[in-house]
């Protein structure tokens, strides 16, 4: 929407939705539920705002909005679930401690970074971060 210049509502209706979080979660721990369901109720709001941006912007610009969920949605799925494996079992392995909160951290940031840039994006994009990455680091070592 804002590289159309249509910015009053989208961010009109997606506002309203997202403000809606907080009445939402006052319900949800006024009537008992567990301080956990803050995180849940906005949770399903963000949802809710995500839903309403994804028909906003089939108003303004004619696109399949089965493909997007595909190509952006699908693969974000793919990335989290594949990538918190190795961590996972990290986390199960070593008892707890500081060295697990190490282990854990450090092989989660790798298997993100992995998984996010051989699934999570295409070869095109890929191969553009690969020479971007090579031309820095030719750089760096000309000048070393």
């Amino acid at each position: 929407f804002h590289a159309m210049g249509k910015l009053f509502v989208p961010n009109m209706i997606s506002g309203t939705i997202l403000c809606m979080s907080f009445p939402l979660a006052y319900i949800a721990l006024r009537t008992g539920c567990e301080p956990e369901s803050v995180f849940h109720a906005t949770n399903i709001i963000m949802i809710c705002s995500e839903i309403s941006g994804l028909v906003i912007l089939k108003m303004y610009y004619n696109y399949s909005v089965r493909d997007y969920i595909r190509t952006v949605y699908l693969r974000c799925i793919v990335v989290t679930l594949i990538s918190s494996v190795i961590p996972y079992f990290a986390y199960s392995i070593f008892s707890p401690s500081f060295l697990r909160v190490l282990w854990t951290g450090m092989l989660t940031t790798v298997s993100v970074g992995l998984s996010a840039l051989y699934i999570g994006i295409d070869k095109a994009d890929r191969i553009k971060i690969f020479n971007v990455a090579r031309h820095k680091i030719s750089l760096i070592v000309a000048g070393a």
